[in-house]
């Protein structure tokens, strides 16, 4: 053994989240805490008329879009990784006649293979 972890023992990731996304589920997950806290804390006879089911639908609504980002994550593969290293762009050839003649412009190199004249 060479000290390496197998292959099935290291984590193999599916898919990837944008900046904005975990940024956004900090800001849901602070508002679904507060709004627990203010439930949790208090007794609920000291709250305003209505103000519980407000504090609950605020709650169901920030679960609702919490669902709506991790739905969005889920769908978001990741792109297969760039290679490292310099890439060079395809060389182009032209293949002439191999009896030695060749088209308007081209004159037959060594091998038939076409090579650009310049008039």
């Amino acid at each position: 053994m060479d000290g390496a972890p197998d292959a099935e023992a290291r984590p193999r990731y599916t898919f990837g989240i944008t900046l904005s996304q975990v940024d956004a589920l900090a800001r849901l997950i602070q508002a679904v805490s507060a709004h627990g806290d203010v439930v949790a804390v208090g007794p609920l006879d000291d709250l305003a008329d209505g103000t519980l089911p407000q504090l609950g639908q605020a709650i169901c609504d920030a679960a609702d879009a919490l669902r709506a980002i991790l739905d969005q994550v889920e769908d978001q593969g990741l792109a297969a990784p760039a290679r490292p290293g310099v890439a060079e762009a395809r060389a182009a050839y032209c293949v002439g006649p191999l009896d030695g003649t060749a088209g308007r412009g081209w004159r037959a190199g060594p091998g038939g293979i076409g090579i650009a004249s310049v008039h």
